[in-house]
């Protein structure tokens, strides 16, 4: 992978890592339709997916905020 490719997917992942929060507060709101059960159940499952998603998604956000700073010393060891 290049690097203009690395840097379109840290872009995505933090675009991504956004709407999460939206997508469960819009979860909640279903919720509270009183939805059927099975509905329910698939809103539970992709809750705790999203959860976890979110939760990659800012570490690997955070481990890309320490790349140039990695990249700088590098460069000034050369």
């Amino acid at each position: 992978m290049d690097l203009q490719q690395g840097k379109r997917m840290i872009r995505l992942i933090a675009e991504v890592r956004e709407l999460l929060p939206d997508l469960l507060l819009t979860f909640g709101a279903v919720e509270r339709l009183n939805p059927p059960p099975d509905l329910l159940a698939r809103i539970a499952a992709l809750r705790t997916q999203l959860e976890s998603v979110a939760e990659e998604a800012r570490h690997l956000e955070e481990a890309t905020d320490c790349m140039p700073a990695a990249e700088r010393g590098r460069q000034q060891r050369s």
